[in-house]
Order: structure tokens, then C-alpha cells, then sequence
């Protein structure tokens, strides 16, 4: 689970960069 949840943190955490920029 924590496998499938790696690549999701990292999605979510470029998505909030773009956002934020």
C-alpha cells in the first residue's frame, strides 16, 4: 500500500508546486 501511495504523494506534491506557482 505504501508503494501505491508513494507515486500519489508525488503527484499531489508537483500538482501543489504548478498550483502554487
Amino acid at each position: 500500500m505504501q508503494k501505491s501511495r508513494l507515486p500519489l504523494l508525488f503527484s499531489f506534491n508537483h500538482f501543489g508546486m504548478v498550483r502554487d506557482h
